[in-house]
């Protein structure tokens, strides 16, 4: 098969390539401009193309990140969410400036470092979401947004593997990075800071608000809604003589409600937006993770439109966020997820 890979420079992207290039397959390796100001390791996803002898070109994707990721990052935090801009991303952005560009060029398949894997439905045809071999790296919670075009023409080569075994791979074959980089959260904030990001790029202006206990009481004052997200304990610059959480926010009002660390734990939460690759087997045998860094949990999904669904967890669950994104699994089989909207404690 021919294939379009998308190279970011590090130690997956590498081994991925190797991999399908020992499989056989012709591969063209894709690096994607997302944002001018923190690029991706161009020089060194070329240097890994040449070692292999590989073609390699690099897209500009950054007028489409700022449409469907920078607006969103915005407008969700103006709403008093939390996003996670990576979800947004693959399928609006990465995913689908491959599969244009795989289509353009004549190629067959799109191929990726995450770790993930695909699988074909043998009752209906639909192509499925699998977890990772390699379960703390597993990035299926990630991609669950992916459609059936997006799904049914990728393929994950790292699916089997571990994280040593790839860094091994990479290592003996001379494909380790010259230079290696730690991940960042945001790759658009390497600092982290994204309140400053939000008042410098899309002027959120500092606006004095209340912080209150769930009583209404005040405790405090704070320069802005956006610079706190449900969980968060430092910097909130509060003495109310026991540890205090962000435990929820009202962007209509710019109001920060905190609370004891109990006040954090929820049982249910309603979902919007939600994407279905497929469905469950067995009802009662799905789990469901409400962050990425999160272990799951037993839940009961109740699906009330295509769009909207409520899950409820076996165990109370602690910091449910909205804007983050709720995911259900049925063993290692993505069912779907949708963006939590809702915390119902």
């Amino acid at each position: 098969m021919k294939i379009v890979l998308g190279m970011s420079g590090g130690v997956d992207s590498a081994a991925a390539a190797y991999l399908l290039e020992q499989a056989g397959h012709t591969v063209t390796g894709v690096t994607l401009v997302m944002y001018p100001e923190v690029k991706p390791d161009i020089a060194g996803a070329e240097e890994t193309a040449q070692r292999l002898g590989i073609s390699h070109t690099v897209l500009d994707c950054s007028e489409l990140f700022e449409k469907n990721v920078l607006e969103h990052f915005a407008r969700a935090y103006r709403n008093g969410e939390t996003p996670n801009p990576c979800i947004i991303c693959n399928p609006t952005v990465k995913f689908a400036a491959l599969l244009e560009y795989m289509t353009r060029i004549g190629y067959d398949k799109i191929a990726t470092g995450h770790y993930a894997d695909v699988s074909i439905c043998s009752a209906d045809g639909r192509t499925l979401l699998l977890r990772g071999k390699d379960h703390q790296k597993d990035q299926s919670y990630m991609l669950y947004r992916l459609s059936q075009a997006q799904l049914s023409h990728t393929i994950f080569p790292l699916a089997h593997l571990n994280k040593q075994e790839i860094r091994a791979l990479a290592e003996e074959q001379g494909l380790l990075p010259s230079i290696p980089k730690d991940s960042m959260d945001i790759c658009f904030l390497p600092d982290g800071d994204y309140a400053s990001y939000l008042e410098r790029r899309y002027g959120f202006p500092p606006m004095q608000g209340d912080f209150l206990l769930s009583d209404g009481t005040k405790v405090g004052s704070h320069s802005g809604q956006w610079r706190y997200t449900v969980g968060q304990r430092k910097g909130l610059g509060l003495s109310c003589g026991y540890p205090v959480y962000v435990t929820d926010k009202d962007a209509a009002q710019n109001l920060v409600y905190v609370g004891r660390e109990d006040e954090l734990l929820a049982v249910e939460c309603v979902l919007r937006d939600c994407n279905w690759i497929s469905d469950p087997e067995d009802p009662n045998a799905l789990t469901a993770k409400v962050r990425y860094s999160r272990n799951e949990a037993a839940v009961i999904l109740e699906r009330i439109s295509d769009q909207k669904a409520k899950l409820r967890f076996d165990t109370p669950q602690r910091a449910i966020t909205r804007g983050q994104s709720a995911v259900i699994y049925e063993g290692e089989r993505v069912i779907g997820g949708g963006f939590i909207e809702q915390v119902i404690r």
